[in-house]
């Protein structure tokens, strides 16, 4: 089954223009710079959205969180299936708010 379809208000309709090869490099470097493709980068330009630049020690730090992200989860579904009892679920899902609002902010975005 594929994706449901957007509704007519969100479908994107095609914009151009040209650039000279040194422009196009230009932006296409500040784009790699924010981990966006070229036309996401030109359309949050566009519309003056802020366009992060994340640096690398955020981007590694962001990643050992998935990690542990994905401890707590485990230890989440343990606690669902009855094999740890000593742990209470209000306090993993503290903790995995609290590191959810941490890789946003590192990402650049709000928490």
């Amino acid at each position: 089954m594929g994706r449901p379809l957007l509704p007519a208000h969100e479908i994107r309709k095609k914009a151009e223009t040209y650039l000279t090869p040194a422009e196009r490099a230009v932006i296409q470097e500040k784009a790699r710079s924010a981990h966006l493709s070229l036309a996401t980068y030109l359309r949050k330009s566009a519309l003056g959205h802020a366009v992060h630049s994340v640096p690398v020690i955020n981007a590694e730090r962001w990643a050992e969180l998935a990690r542990t992200t994905a401890n707590l989860n485990a230890i989440a579904a343990k606690i669902h299936q009855g094999e740890i009892a000593y742990l209470p679920e209000q306090v993993l899902d503290e903790l995995r708010e609290q590191v959810e609002s941490v890789r946003r902010l590192l990402m650049g975005e709000s928490p």
